[in-house]
């Protein structure tokens, strides 16, 4: 067994608030691969992390189950955006994974919205984790709505 290899990407600005953003971040998405794909001097790489929050979803998943989140966030144009590139990302180094934050629009106006981190291989979603442990601001109420967590998140973890 060797340590993993993860490349991470830090990203200077805001996080997408708006769906249209999320182009912007498909784009740098792609070139984030192809300077990794470039590089024949790296080992093979396990993984590549995005930030939380680089998507946003356009639906709130996090009253559904496992697969029903995979198939939902696969369908999406930035899902697809995701295993497309990890596709390309699979010919220079197999098996490696593209893991990204997605946040989601709000259930009602009574709660946050999802914030996940979901790990894609070239064919789908294979690990997805929401945040369940809300930090301060998350639960308090400060005008913001609170982030809710469900049962299947705390007592049914995915497992990659």
């Amino acid at each position: 067994m060797r340590p993993p290899r993860i490349v991470t990407v830090c990203v200077l600005g805001r996080k997408p608030t708006r769906l249209k953003d999320n182009g912007r971040s498909a784009r740098l998405l792609e070139q984030v691969v192809d300077v990794v794909i470039s590089r024949v001097d790296w080992h093979p790489v396990d993984a590549i992390v995005f930030p939380g929050g680089f998507f946003r979803s356009p639906v709130y998943v996090g009253n559904r189950s496992h697969s029903e989140r995979a198939a939902a966030l696969e369908a999406f144009d930035f899902g697809q955006a995701v295993m497309a590139a990890t596709y390309r990302l699979d010919t220079a180094h197999p098996g490696a994974l593209i893991v990204v934050g997605i946040d989601s629009v709000p259930y009602s106006s009574d709660d946050h919205g999802d914030q996940m981190c979901v790990a894609f291989s070239p064919y789908g979603v294979i690990g997805a984790g929401r945040k369940v442990w809300p930090a301060d601001g998350d639960t308090n109420w400060d005008g913001r709505p609170p982030v809710v967590c469900y049962p299947v998140d705390l007592f049914r973890p995915t497992v990659w």
